[in-house]
């Protein structure tokens, strides 16, 4: 069938290649362009005639109307070959009111097939009415067995995208036949456009699963608005799973979309930017006064200790305020400022395989008060995707790479911003947070290291901070001894649980999540095998 259409067209060729090879030179030009016109107008009417007799009039003889297929929407997989995302064909069916003949047997026969369906009711004037769309092959052949063959009845196939995976719908969102129109569908429109390819994702459908069930579980057991949680490779910033669950978000995935205050997690950056200035040294000490002042506000420890004098790892391990305030006073404000300048968090435009990231809510003046706030996790509003890389910053030996959300995609070149024997102390004092007394120490799993940083931050509402409206969070790093998987988890207004669950803080409701996460993914992950290696 191509085949006559090509030739129809080289008949066309042939013409004028004829007429210029044997044209007399006195012979009138106008005569052979009319000639010529004329003949190429009988070619495409006879191709085109060809192509409505075998397609239309033959496709409306099996009550089967075909479309042309004018785009193509490439499949996406997860990392192991997994199908998120498939166009697939699929049928509209409909009715011709007006041109059925015997509406009563249709709907008899119809009804063993789609017993929901009622055509009784049908108005016998109207052309045309879907019936039921997108109906699958196997229902379309029941349905074409059926009534096919009755006058009036319309199979018209058509694309259909399909989820298989439940755990991703959440962050792959929706796509019609040609474009993608909301979450990642959306955000890797241009990747199609460019490499008109299928799309192979770092996640791995296995992890996301556990990881959204947990956070499931969290949410409800802890009566949260929503969570979401990342879990990257630290040696690639490969994102291994991406989970954002928020009830009727039908457009945003927080980790991209969302900025945050997340509180003490950000005394990581604060701590390690103090040690790579040479500002303190982890054991050095601090005077730990009970209060702090920062302009109208009074800062308190959240009361997890109770001592007069804390080291710098201390700090870390008790999470103290105060202690981390006295810290960023030794730094200075822009040894502070160029350091989160270095780790990516602020000044400049961070994306993930192209897609881009919403820029981090730095203050317009970096400020004293500004500064010793942020050293306690305030004032800062960060993307939890540029959060993410930082922290592996800190604990991969000092690079900064590219986040990727496709395989195999070339990652620009890594640049170191701390030396190695930084992260070897970024992840000590990560670890002793979850040994006794510290923050995290119940996110211990057994025969696995783990180091991490838990936070707890008042939300900014109607011009205050609200203490019953809060964000609590954590910073995973694991195996400690070789840094592999780092994970961050938020939970979005967890609320205290009479007889169960005595406060907000992130003790209580974000830690152990994570340790239920980390329990049933670390087998996953094969991370005993790499830990015999």
């Amino acid at each position: 069938m191509v085949k006559n259409r090509t030739d129809d067209f080289n008949v066309g060729k042939e013409i004028k290649h004829f007429l210029q090879d044997r044209t007399p030179s006195g012979l009138n030009t106008e005569r052979i362009k009319i000639f010529y016109i004329t003949c190429l107008a009988l070619c495409f009417f006879l191709t085109g005639s060809t192509f409505f007799t075998i397609f239309i009039k033959s496709s409306s003889s099996n009550n089967i109307i075909y479309q042309k297929d004018s785009c193509y929407r490439p499949t996406i997989f997860d990392r192991n070959g997994v199908i998120l995302a498939q166009s697939i064909l699929a049928f509209d069916f409909a009715i011709q009111p007006n041109k059925v003949e015997n509406i009563n047997t249709i709907s008899k026969k119809l009804k063993s097939i789609l017993p929901s369906v009622d055509l009784s009711k049908l108005d016998v004037n109207k052309k045309f009415v879907y019936i039921k769309r997108n109906v699958d092959i196997e229902v379309y052949t029941k349905i074409k067995s059926a009534i096919g063959h009755f006058k009036g009845v319309q199979l018209i196939p058509v694309k259909k995208r399909i989820y298989p995976i439940k755990s991703v719908e959440h962050i792959i969102g929706t796509a019609d036949d040609c474009s993608g129109k909301t979450k990642l569908e959306y955000k890797l429109n241009p990747f199609f456009e460019k490499e008109k390819n299928d799309a192979f994702l770092t996640i791995d459908s296995r992890i996301q699963r556990s990881l959204n069930n947990q956070l499931e579980s969290a949410i409800r057991k802890f009566k949260a608005k929503g969570a979401f949680a990342i879990i990257m490779d630290v040696k690639t910033n490969e994102i291994i799973a991406l989970v954002s669950n928020y009830e009727n978000s039908h457009y945003r995935i927080e980790p991209i979309d969302g900025r945050f205050e997340l509180g003490s997690v950000l005394k990581v950056f604060n701590t390690a930017c103090a040690l790579a200035t040479d500002s303190v040294t982890v054991d050095e000490v601090f005077d730990i006064p009970k209060s702090y002042k920062i302009g109208k506000f009074t800062v308190k420890d959240a009361g997890r200790h109770k001592h007069d004098e804390l080291s710098v790892k201390d700090i870390f391990k008790f999470s103290s305020n105060v202690g981390s305030i006295k810290i960023a006073e030794k730094m200075g404000i822009q040894n502070q400022k160029k350091c989160f300048e270095k780790l990516g968090i602020i000044g400049k435009q961070n994306f993930v395989s192209s897609i881009k990231l919403v820029r981090s809510g730095e203050p317009k003046e970096w400020s004293k008060n500004k500064s010793l706030s942020i050293s306690y996790g305030y004032g800062l509003s960060i993307n939890p995707i540029t959060m993410l890389v930082a922290f592996n910053a800190t604990i991969n030996g000092g690079l900064l790479i590219q986040p990727s959300l496709l395989k195999n995609r070339s990652v620009d070149k890594s640049e170191r911003i701390l030396l190695p024997h930084i992260s070897s102390q970024i992840l000590q004092i990560l670890h002793d947070a979850t040994g006794q007394g510290g923050t995290a120490s119940r996110v211990k799993v057994l025969d696995i290291s783990i180091g991490a940083k838990t936070g707890t931050a008042n939300k900014f509402k109607d011009g205050k901070y609200n203490s019953k409206s809060v964000y609590t969070s954590i910073l995973v790093v694991l195996p400690i001894q070789q840094p592999q998987y780092s994970m961050l988890i938020v939970l979005d207004e967890p609320q205290t649980v009479k007889g169960v669950v005595p406060s907000r803080l992130s003790y209580y409701n974000v830690v152990p999540t994570a340790h239920n996460i980390l329990e049933e993914i670390i087998p996953l992950l094969d991370i005993y095998k790499m830990m015999e290696e």
